[in-house]
């Protein structure tokens, strides 16, 4: 009896441990395969899809769908250059901003930043629309290429710069600083030492008459076009009042009188031809001669040669043979406004010179337009 008891025993004890290793044996084989389809598969998705082979994380449903999206880790950048709240930089990291701040080429706003290793670069908000490489339509007044800072606006070609715009609104060609001379020129074009920094076509520049040595002018309204160089004729003549010119006397030999013209010149240098028929009251003398001469002054009441004369001689003069009734003054000389501003230069004669002057002879009209008499003006370097 006790031995029948005891068989039972053993034989209970058996059949559980039988089981019991034949349970770790089904955990081992599960364990195996689940780690097998884990290292093929090697996706991960939600509980409800079956994550898509070619990535390594896939959100969407089972159909492929969506109706939430992702957040991004929210943070508070401090510049493109600065790397916190990272402890450095990270290639491919990104981030959420949440706080605009800073200025300048480093300054960051709120939205999402990447990184490429060395700085943060930001992706466009769902708002801003890119310029595309090949155009863009819908564009209207507000849309335009440029910064919305006090910075300027460079474009390059091969990573050199060619273009820059400035602040201050000048257009700068090859050169990203305003050089000498630059500060009221609103464009500026830097060819270094190559001539020909500057080609305008309009058509004008094949209109006879052909061939070089054309200038670029304006009308009064600014247009510009090409032509031969011209001189203004009688339209730098100046004001008259009278239009009698200036009566000289015999006596005049060390005094200048005004003529009653005026002219106006620009800053600049300027060549002067001057051409004037002189008549006297009667013919000369036999043996009478006179001589006199004219220059620009300054002022129309205190009279002498203007120090803006670049000529050795700073007057014109002329000489009456015996036997005439008129003669020609005519001469050129050189005047350089150096201000900045248009400048009025009066017309004077005198210093008169004669030999056997007749008592009632005088010199008349000097100064009078017309009758020939012109002042032709050339721009020059």
């Amino acid at each position: 009896m006790s031995l029948q008891k005891e068989y039972t025993k053993v034989k209970k004890s058996f059949l559980r441990y039988k089981k019991v290793n034949e349970m770790k044996q089904y955990l081992i084989i599960v364990f195996i395969a689940v780690g097998i389809s884990t290292t093929l598969q090697a996706q991960v998705g939600n509980y409800s899809n079956n994550p898509n082979i070619n990535s390594v994380l896939d959100l969407n449903n089972s159909s492929g769908t969506a109706n939430k999206g992702l957040a991004l880790p929210r943070v508070t950048l401090i510049s493109t250059t600065d790397p916190s709240p990272l402890s450095g930089h990270v290639t491919g990291m990104m981030v959420y901003n949440t706080t605009a701040t800073g200025s300048g080429s480093t300054q960051v706003k709120e939205g999402i930043y990447t990184n490429d290793g060395s700085q943060w670069i930001p992706i466009l908000g769902a708002t801003a629309i890119p310029w595309d490489l090949k155009g863009n339509n819908n564009v209207n007044s507000l849309n335009f290429i440029g910064t919305t800072d006090n910075t300027d606006f460079v474009t390059r070609t091969n990573n050199t710069e060619r273009l820059r715009v400035t602040t201050g609104g000048k257009l700068l060609v090859n050169t990203a600083v305003v050089p000498t001379g630059g500060s009221n020129p609103k464009l500026i074009i830097n060819n270094g030492s190559t001539n020909g920094a500057l080609m305008i076509k309009d058509g004008t520049e094949g209109l006879a008459p052909q061939g070089e040595g054309k200038v670029f002018t304006s009308d009064a309204n600014g247009l510009g076009s090409w032509a031969p160089p011209s001189l203004n004729l009688n339209s730098m003549f100046g004001n008259s009042s009278p239009d009698l010119g200036v009566t000289l006397p015999s006596t005049a030999t060390a005094t200048w009188s005004f003529t009653n013209r005026v002219i106006t010149l620009p800053p600049g240098k300027w060549l002067l031809r001057i051409g004037f028929n002189c008549p006297v009251y009667t013919y000369s003398a036999t043996n009478e001669s006179w001589s006199v001469r004219a220059t620009f002054s300054n002022s129309s009441t205190t009279m002498a040669p203007s120090s803006d004369i670049l000529s050795s001689a700073p007057y014109i003069s002329a000489f009456m043979a015996p036997m005439a009734h008129s003669f020609v003054m005519k001469g050129s000389m050189i005047i350089q406004n150096t201000t900045s501003t248009n400048k009025d230069y009066y017309f004077c004669a005198g210093y008169v010179t004669t030999n056997n002057p007749t008592a009632t002879q005088v010199l008349q009209s000097i100064g009078r337009l017309g009758n020939g008499n012109y002042i032709v003006v050339q721009k020059i370097n």
